[in-house]
């Protein structure tokens, strides 16, 4: 599974604790969405199933490619 979305435009308009609040809520999120999906109740538990743990790992590297590139 791969993440989309994250415009490198978009984050040039966030000061650098906005980007690293992004990137932390980004992660939250992403295992917290994929964990109800897969019927997973706690974070803990769904950041270890592979399908959960790879996307978000994707997002992640994606989320801070776009953050490099600004």
């Amino acid at each position: 599974m791969r993440a989309h979305g994250i415009s490198p435009s978009s984050l040039r308009l966030l000061n650098g604790s906005e980007r690293k609040l992004f990137t932390l809520n980004c992660g939250h999120a992403a295992v917290a969405y994929l964990g109800f999906v897969h019927g997973i109740e706690k974070v803990h538990d769904a950041i270890v199933h592979p399908d959960i743990y790879n996307y978000t790992r994707g997002a992640l590297q994606e989320g801070g490619a776009a953050q490099r590139r600004t």
